[in-house]
Formats: structure tokens, C-alpha cells, sequence
């Protein structure tokens, strides 16, 4: 497994990203994701510049989902991610995010954070075992951890 930064990806990543983002619908629900993507790399750019973000795809033989390092600010940042379902429970994001964990403190953030929904036990325990602090509120659990 390995992170290729956006925009570095080539036409069939790009291409495979929204197959995915389109197709899956396992990861449609997780996300709420109502609309069919048609320019994911176009969006994913304009996002990126909107919340002074960083983004790496998650490939092994082929673009598996995204990680992101997003609203970097005064040291601080949010921690985002998604994976095709069918990879789900197979440590693969354990792998990216404990990469992104170590891209962000190589960049100076000393505080990274992210919000889980109620019913994603898997992200929480992403987190949990990163050693993060977790607070319950409206929208799920705020997870932060201090690098």
C-alpha cells in the first residue's frame, strides 16, 4: 500500500476513483453521498484549496480510496479518509492513517482531529488505537490526538 499525492494520480486513478465513488454503494451510505461524482479530481482541487488541505490516494494495485490532511491551521489540522468497501476490515487505513499521522507531524501539525459518526465502530477504533481522545457529541465522536 502506498499515498500518492493529489494531484499527482494519472487518468485511469482519477478514472477508478469515481467508479468507485459512483458504484459502491456500502461506501455511498457511510459517506451520504446522494449524487454521482463526474469530475473527482476537479472537486477534490477545488476542496483541497477551500480547506487548505493535503490529499493522498491509497493505491496497491489500483486507487483503493483517499486520506486527507485538511483546515491545516496554527499547528493544528483534521484527519479524513475513505476506502471501497470492499477493503473494509483489512488494516489498510490503519496503514495510511498511521503514515498521514507521521506526514503530519513532519509538517509541523501538533494536533490532528477528525469527526466519526455513531454507527462507525471501525474508524473509531482506528483512532482509539492511535491513542486518541474521544469526546461524544451531536454529529458522532470527536477523535484528537496530540503528535
Amino acid at each position: 500500500m502506498r499515498l500518492v499525492k493529489v494531484p499527482n494520480i494519472n487518468k485511469n486513478q482519477v478514472l477508478e476513483l469515481e467508479r468507485i465513488l459512483n458504484t459502491d454503494t456500502k461506501l455511498r451510505a457511510s459517506l451520504g453521498i446522494k449524487n454521482e461524482c463526474h469530475d473527482f479530481l476537479g472537486h477534490t482541487l477545488k476542496w483541497m484549496q477551500d480547506t487548505n488541505s493535503i490529499t493522498y490516494v491509497i493505491i496497491d494495485d489500483s486507487p483503493l480510496g483517499l486520506i486527507s490532511i485538511s483546515h491545516i491551521k496554527d499547528g493544528e489540522a483534521r484527519i479524513g479518509y475513505w476506502l471501497a468497501s470492499a477493503y473494509w476490515n483489512m488494516g489498510i487505513t490503519s496503514m495510511a492513517f498511521e503514515r498521514i499521522l507521521s506526514k503530519a507531524r513532519w509538517m509541523g501539525i501538533v494536533k490532528v482531529s477528525g469527526t466519526i459518526k455513531f454507527d462507525n465502530a471501525n474508524s473509531l477504533a482506528i483512532w482509539k488505537k492511535f491513542g486518541a481522545s474521544i469526546a461524544e457529541n451531536n454529529e458522532g465522536f470527536h477523535a484528537s490526538i496530540f503528535l
